[in-house]
């Protein structure tokens, strides 16, 4: 009994281990991978291409997939001869990778249905956009201006989430140069609008 036990344990054990999770689904067939990514948002797709060469090459070898990216089938439709210069070496000739300056100032990471309740009163979150900004905004970073000079920046705003490119702005300049019902995790258009509907109201 106690030997059945401990192997249940290790059992349990081993799928809770992410690593372990992450080989699991690399065994799944093809077929069933590619199912799982038609549920996925634009953003969680890319995301999962920068896990490892296996899913890389599934999702951007994929072109129905990638593009339900705005920004992805817009390039594709305004720089054709970008997918000779732009092209990864360890994809097929023509075939042309999900990026981030891609998705920027098109794609949309939330929509309404993503929005949830921040513990702060009277405010939401966007999961996708607060991740995207963990990850690739020089904000929630400790590291030096120059490493993330021109870095990327989601919109947290529950009715934006839209990628940009942001300048190099130190924490103190960004905290005095704004008026006092700026939101910093918002941007420009938003906070303006934002501010009109608190001025009718």
């Amino acid at each position: 009994m106690p030997e059945t036990h401990n192997v249940e344990q290790k059992r349990l054990l081993t799928m809770s281990d992410p690593q372990t999770s992450a080989l699991s689904f690399l065994k799944l067939p093809l077929e069933m991978r590619l199912a799982i990514y038609e549920n996925c948002t634009v953003f969680s797709l890319f995301l999962l291409t920068q896990t490892c060469r296996t899913l890389y090459t599934d999702i951007n070898n994929r072109t129905h997939l990638v593009k339900r990216s705005k920004g992805y089938s817009a390039n594709l439709k305004y720089f054709p001869e970008r997918k000779t210069t732009n092209r990864h070496p360890i994809l097929p000739a023509g075939i042309w990778p999900l990026t981030i300056p891609m998705m920027s100032g098109l794609d949309t990471l939330e929509t309404d249905t993503h929005i949830q309740a921040d513990p702060k009163p009277g405010r939401h979150v966007m999961p996708e956009a607060l991740t995207f900004n963990k990850l690739y905004s020089r904000f929630y970073c400790r590291r030096s201006d120059e490493h993330w000079k021109k870095r990327w920046w989601c919109c947290e705003h529950p009715r934006c989430g839209v990628i940009k490119r942001r300048g190099v702005v130190s924490v103190s300049e960004r905290d005095w140069s704004r008026p006092a019902w700026w939101d910093n995790r918002y941007c420009r258009p938003c906070n303006f609008k934002e501010y009109y509907k608190r001025c009718e109201s």
